[in-house]
């Protein structure tokens, strides 16, 4: 089935438009890559259905579990303004990691609207599976404006003092953005790198591990195995994974074969998922073992 010819718009920059996605939401078009940033189904719903709840991040949030998040891809930050916001709502302390190849301008991320996006999307009823509704309400997304011009503060100051170390602010009250810049590849987890940002969040000296195994969940939400295929390669794969608590989880809008054959060739337990309404109709859910 051909891609539909959703409308786009100029943003003013000429590497970048944004495009209107079906439930009400906007994301980018990357116009090298001839891709979009998230769904054209819809940006917001496959972030709360993919991302939050499949994740196990939502529920977590919601009973007040102090929670890490490693995101593979930034991008508009779409899935961290809505974890962050939930974390702030619930007053829960998030401690959330994202690899990033290049920062979008400041500007970009603030004029992405996301507020007016989920309150559409909701009211839509996009944010669910035909399976199950998480019950998302408005209120819960009641910090976003707070939430958005925090990171675009953040993000303009980091901007005019590039660095290839990681970039750490608050923001918000309870919530820890962790920003590594550079190719993902190269990533790799070390206990010391979050600790510091977890102290920010929260005085619970249970957190610290000691190990590079830290985070609960992982969004891996890099562009396509096609158009970035050295990011799905076994090898990345491997380091998320052992970035993971035993238990944690892996979410993905990909379910390509080879995928979720790498992802168990890592030791992952691998399912298919329902997406969200109008969406993707299966997403990729990988578990790693407890321990026994």
């Amino acid at each position: 089935m051909p891609t539909p010819d959703r409308p786009r718009q100029p943003t003013g920059h000429p590497a970048w438009q944004w495009l209107v996605t079906d439930d009400g939401s906007r994301t980018l078009w990357d116009v090298r890559r001839k891709e979009s940033f998230h769904s054209g189904c819809g940006a917001v719903a496959e972030t709360l259905i993919v991302y939050l709840q499949h994740s196990g991040v939502l529920s977590r949030l919601r009973q007040q579990v102090p929670t890490r998040v490693l995101e593979y891809g930034l991008g508009t930050a779409t899935s961290f303004l809505l974890t962050a916001s939930l974390a702030e709502h619930y007053r829960t302390p998030l401690v959330y990691t994202a690899l990033e190849c290049a920062l979008l301008p400041s500007e970009i991320l603030g004029q992405l609207d996301l507020a007016k996006s989920v309150e559409s999307c909701l009211a839509g009823g996009f944010a669910k599976t035909p399976e199950a509704d998480p019950l998302f309400e408005l209120s819960e997304f009641a910090a976003l404006p707070s939430m958005i011009g925090a990171l675009v503060e953040a993000v303009a100051g980091w901007q005019q003092r590039p660095t290839t170390r990681p970039l750490v602010a608050q923001i918000g009250e309870f919530v820890v953005l962790q920003l590594w810049i550079g190719d993902a590849c190269n990533w790799t987890p070390q206990p010391s790198q979050f600790s510091v940002a977890w102290g920010a969040a929260s005085d619970d000296n249970q957190m610290h591990t000691g190990s590079a195994a830290v985070y609960d969940a992982i969004y891996f939400d890099p562009f396509s195995p096609e158009t970035n295929p050295e990011l799905w390669a076994s090898e990345v794969l491997g380091v998320a994974v052992a970035a993971l608590c035993p238990g944690g989880l892996l979410t993905s809008y990909c379910v390509k074969s080879t995928v979720r054959r790498a992802m168990q060739q890592c030791g992952m337990l691998v399912r298919k998922a329902a997406g969200p309404v109008g969406g993707k109709r299966e997403v990729l859910v990988a578990q790693r073992p407890a321990r026994p």
